[in-house]
């Protein structure tokens, strides 16, 4: 079994046009588009979309459809796992021939059976034999399915528009900003006016003492 994940990512404005390629590759393939999940970002010429696509595809077409899909867009990523599951097939075969020969026992039990009550115990382990066959009977279904088909999951990834995150300043950040700079300012006027008063005085007083020396 073969399963991969892509992740493409397409030009601003161009995520409609993706999605449809994605989904016109699903049709021609003859593929499944099991589940689609899209979310818008932003708003107006901010918007821009992402989506994650879960495709099941013929094996046999599988090569050819990931080559599809990886054409879409520019490929972010790209992540493919295989997996043999020819042992977990051939061990529940051989489970389900042993439960059938089990169940077959039962049956010929139960037609031999003489009390009444063993025949309902009996009847009881050919239901829950039953049950039990039909389980691994699904079981080698669903491994017939995923060996049938592969699995790719997509991520459509659309750029974010380049001015997306430029916003105009509100008028009432400006001012709170002009108050913030006035404040700072007096706080470094009144801190700094105690010096400058001291120096002038120091000045003031060698001065005179100057002029007095001086005569």
């Amino acid at each position: 079994t073969k399963s991969s994940s892509i992740s493409v990512e397409v030009e601003t404005g161009s995520f409609k046009s993706a999605e449809s390629k994605l989904k016109s590759i699903v049709k021609s393939s003859g593929s499944y588009l099991l589940n689609e999940n899209v979310n818008a970002y932003g708003s107006g010429w901010k918007a821009y979309y992402s989506g994650t696509y879960q495709i099941k595809v013929d094996t046999n077409k599988y090569n050819d459809a990931v080559a599809q899909l990886k054409g879409i867009g520019e490929v972010k990523s790209f992540n493919e796992n295989s997996e043999d599951i020819t042992a977990t097939y051939k061990n529940l075969e051989i489970e389900l021939n042993a439960e059938k020969q089990r169940l077959e026992r039962y049956k010929k039990m139960y037609e031999e059976a003489q009390l009444i009550a063993d025949k309902i115990q009996l009847n009881d382990r050919i239901f829950e034999q039953e049950t039990k066959i039909k389980y691994i009977e699904d079981s080698l279904k669903n491994i017939d399915k995923r060996v049938d088909y592969s699995t790719i999951y997509v991520t459509l990834n659309e750029k974010q528009p380049k001015y997306a995150n430029i916003v105009f300043i509100e008028f009432s950040e400006l001012v709170r900003r002009l108050v913030d700079s006035i404040n700072s300012l007096l706080k470094l006027i009144f801190t700094a006016l105690p010096y400058a008063i001291a120096g002038f005085v120091v000045w003031l007083i060698i001065k005179i003492f100057k002029k007095k020396k001086a005569k």
